[in-house]
């Protein structure tokens, strides 16, 4: 049977002139009968859902239906099948399933088993742009106080919750309802949340004690408060608005105010419409970010400025050192202040970049610059006797240097003398791994393949034979 609609959608907006109703059911779809559960039912707003068993149910449980063997009224209305005098059509309601479908007639129990406790839910509900939102329904319920009776739940998409428990109605002759209306707020997480559903949940025990009608509810809406005032855009930017480069910022709607829809935007055109977004800055620089909010169709901006400093180059130095030894680091970007994680490991000029190997161990060397953008650099410091940087030894009176140490591709051997002929890279356990003449005063060895670690190079000649320690990164 269709519903006055235009009635019930009027006597809602005179109870509340300030609000505006932009979801509606009247429990109208094609699907309603008699006997109709309401998981088959489905509306101009979608299917509706049946949570069953919440708690123990028995064999016999009671139901919930949407036809119109018990007919929706306003406020003051005494209950009845469609048909009747002032009725509006179809409701959802609890009935019997030893029974049947007999409108708001439920099995209070004692032979039969009909405990019961089972939710009608709705479809999922958008509330995106809607605020202060309002939940509004007419209904009966008699049952037994706080036995069997019904109830209102809530859901914003993270799971159901209890929202309000309507009071018992009274009743009219032959034992029917009165209709009565019932109204209650959404909690703030409804709003502008495109996941709300409502629920209502039926209860009964198995003593035979309680009284029809049980319960049926029609005419369900949900307003928003409709609003004059001007919204106020505003966002917030974490950690800040002044980062280094590699940063990524996210930023967070903060508006003041109804609105129907966002824009992000910058200098590279539009960036998002919802209402948290993150941006990573690659490249220094200050890059405008603007919020642009909107409702009925005026637009509302705020631009703040992202500063991104530029970070430091890349260090630049020997990654080891040996305790008692020194070893500079460098920056191509001058001014910025050196330090160390772990003084006992290894110290560091603040000003000079010069490293002192302490202790055996490992530490980070940072260096920063005063905007706070810094790089970092790791320091491995290892037991005397070692040798690191360019190292001169003397065999037979010859001099030979030995470079760079610690060494990555390419490990150059310089001699000022003839005295020595060949060479020999062992590793820790005496193992030949590259062996060479020495033809030249300097010598270009590739230790590409060799694996990181410690090695040693042997030089011989006439006059005898050096031995010196390197480091391959």
């Amino acid at each position: 049977m269709m519903k006055n609609i235009l009635t019930v959608f009027v006597i809602f907006i005179a109870l509340n002139t300030n609000a505006q109703i932009f979801w509606t059911e009247n429990f109208t779809g094609s699907s309603v009968g008699t006997g109709t559960v309401v998981s088959s039912y489905s509306g101009p707003n979608g299917a509706w859902g049946l949570t069953t068993g919440l708690t123990t149910e028995g064999p016999n449980y009671n139901q919930w239906y949407v036809s119109c063997q018990e007919a929706g009224h306003i406020t003051g209305g005494c209950g009845s099948t469609c048909g009747a005098s002032g009725d509006i059509g179809a409701t959802l309601h609890v009935g019997s399933t030893t029974l049947g479908d007999w409108g708001a007639s439920y099995d209070a129990g004692g032979l039969t088993n009909p405990t019961t406790d089972r939710r009608a839910e709705s479809p999922t509900i958008n509330c995106t742009g809607r605020y202060t939102i309002t939940l509004r329904f007419y209904y009966i319920l008699t049952g037994q106080t706080g036995i069997d009776y019904a109830n209102v739940w809530y859901n914003d998409g993270t799971g159901w919750a209890l929202l309000t428990s309507p009071a018992v109605t009274t009743t009219c002759g032959g034992g029917q309802g009165i209709w009565n209306f019932h109204s209650v707020a959404l909690p703030s997480t409804a709003n502008n949340n495109p996941n709300v559903k409502i629920g209502f949940r039926w209860i009964n025990n198995n003593d035979g004690l309680g009284n029809d009608p049980s319960f049926a509810v029609d005419s369900i809406n949900l307003s928003a408060a409709t609003s004059t005032a001007t919204p106020v855009p505003s966002y917030t930017v974490t950690p800040g608005l002044t980062v280094c480069e590699g940063s990524c910022l996210f930023f967070d709607n903060t508006t003041t105010g109804a609105i129907d829809s966002l824009r992000w935007s910058w200098s590279g055109g539009l960036m998002a419409a919802t209402d948290t977004m993150t941006m990573c800055y690659m490249a220094s620089g200050t890059f405008p970010i603007t919020l642009t909010v909107y409702k009925s169709g005026t637009p509302y901006t705020t631009t703040r400025t992202v500063t991104v400093n530029p970070a430091p180059a890349a260090i630049a130095g020997a990654h080891a050192v040996c305790v008692g030894i020194t070893t500079p680091l460098t920056n191509a970007v001058s001014g910025g202040t050196w330090t160390s994680a772990s003084t006992s490991i290894a110290t560091v000029g603040s000003s000079t970049g010069i490293v002192s190997g302490v202790a055996v161990g490992a530490t980070t060397i940072t260096y920063s610059l005063s905007s706070g953008c810094y790089a970092t650099y790791s320091m491995t410091v290892h037991p005397t006797p070692c040798t690191l940087g360019i190292v001169e030894m003397n065999g037979n009176n010859s001099t030979a240097q030995i470079f760079p140490n610690p060494a990555n591709d390419e490990l150059i051997i310089s001699i000022t003398q003839n005295a020595f002929t060949n060479y020999d890279i062992t590793n820790e356990l005496g193992q030949s791994l590259i062996q060479a003449p020495l033809n030249i005063l300097q010598t270009k060895v590739d230790i590409k393949v060799l694996p990181a670690g410690m090695y040693y190079i042997r030089l011989r000649g006439a006059g005898g034979s050096v031995v010196q320690r390197f480091v391959k990164e």
